[in-house]
């Protein structure tokens, strides 16, 4: 008799736990799963941002087929694309879209230069060299422009070219440490030590900790002893 009412207990109880239990772990898988479809959501609509963005300058670009405001925005927000998804085809698609901007504001600075960054990231240097070119016609003492064609003509060796165009930037901004480094880094590579060690030291003077230059007089430093 007692067997059978302990039974009975047991029963209830199981059947109380299993009544509360369950609720419980329903709403717990509920919370999982409405965690995870909100950051899957917020994930999704930050990747896809810009083709939202880029949907709405289409259409104002259908609307105004002369609006150069309006294709610059598209040809940068394909360039975003480009660069997030490492992608060749918007990278064309924004290099179109900056012509377009350039052809119907060939004043305008800023789309000439987005266009010769597309035209660097597209290794048709010739073309962005160009354009870097057409913009210092416009403004001489343009650091941007000025700095990218000291960074081409290191990459491709003409040391002394680079110093130029980096002497032309500390003209501008003589206070940057960044400029200042590659100054020196092309004066060594043009195999002037002094001239690179000062550059470094001073690099060092703006950002005591600045990394490269620290290394730079370091191995400098190391090969003239």
């Amino acid at each position: 008799m007692n067997a059978e009412k302990d039974q009975k207990r047991k029963n209830i109880r199981e059947y109380i736990s299993k009544r509360v239990a369950y609720p419980i772990i329903v709403i717990y898988i509920g919370f999982i799963i409405f965690a995870l479809y909100g950051l899957q959501r917020f994930y999704f609509e930050k990747k896809d941002h810009n083709f939202y963005l880029a949907s709405q300058y289409r259409n104002e670009v259908q609307e105004s087929p002369n609006d150069y405001e309006a294709i610059a925005n598209l040809g940068k927000t394909y360039h975003d694309i480009a660069v997030e998804r490492k992608s060749r085809f918007y990278l064309n698609l924004a290099e179109r879209q900056f012509e377009k901007a350039v052809k119907l504001a060939p004043e305008n600075i800023s789309y000439k230069y987005a266009l010769a960054l597309v035209y660097k990231d597209q290794n048709e240097i010739e073309m962005a060299k160009e354009e870097f070119q057409k913009i210092l016609k416009l403004d001489e003492q343009n650091v941007y422009a000025n700095y990218e064609l000291a960074m081409l003509a290191m990459d491709e060796g003409f040391y002394l070219k680079s110093i130029k165009y980096l002497e032309e930037c500390l003209k501008i901004e003589p206070t940057s440490a960044t400029i200042i480094y590659q100054l020196g880094l092309s004066y060594e590579k043009n195999n002037q030590p002094k001239q690179a060690i000062q550059q470094y030291k001073e690099a060092l003077r703006f950002i005591p900790d600045y990394k490269e230059a620290l290394q730079g007089l370091e191995r400098l430093n190391a090969t003239e002893k």
